[in-house]
């Protein structure tokens, strides 16, 4: 069974090319981010980390899979802030390029809001702490 299958058979899905490399993100309780390659043979292959990716535990992070911010990390943390990532090359780690804090908890419901006169799509991110950012 491929990647692509036993992804598919978990649960995840899969928005790349059947051919195309798949990479696996982890966020742990002290902030680091990890990355792995897996491998069409079942495996998979250490990739990167990222030691200090948010101060304290990474909440919530996802990838936005295609438009104009494809390939974007979007996540939280327990250090009350969100990011948005990009990276350089699949092997590296993400480069922050936008980072929003201002809760008083750590946001853990994030959005694009593509409505209102701002001129484009906006980040909104709410939490526990009834704020709306």
């Amino acid at each position: 069974m491929g990647v692509s299958e036993a992804l598919r058979r978990a649960g995840i899905e899969n928005f790349v090319e059947p051919n195309a490399s798949i990479y696996l993100l982890a966020g742990s309780e002290s902030g680091r981010l990890s990355m792995w390659e897996l491998e069409s043979d079942g495996t998979c292959r250490a990739v990167n980390q990222a030691e200090d990716f948010h101060l304290a535990r990474v909440v919530h992070f996802f990838c936005i899979p295609s438009g104009e911010a494809a390939g974007a990390l979007v996540s939280s943390g327990a250090d009350n802030c969100v990011k948005v990532s990009f990276f350089d090359r699949p092997d590296s780690v993400p480069i922050a390029k936008h980072i929003r804090s201002g809760h008083f908890l750590p946001p853990c419901k994030i959005a694009f809001w593509t409505g209102g006169t701002a001129g484009g799509s906006l980040l909104v991110s709410g939490g526990p702490d009834s704020q709306l950012r």
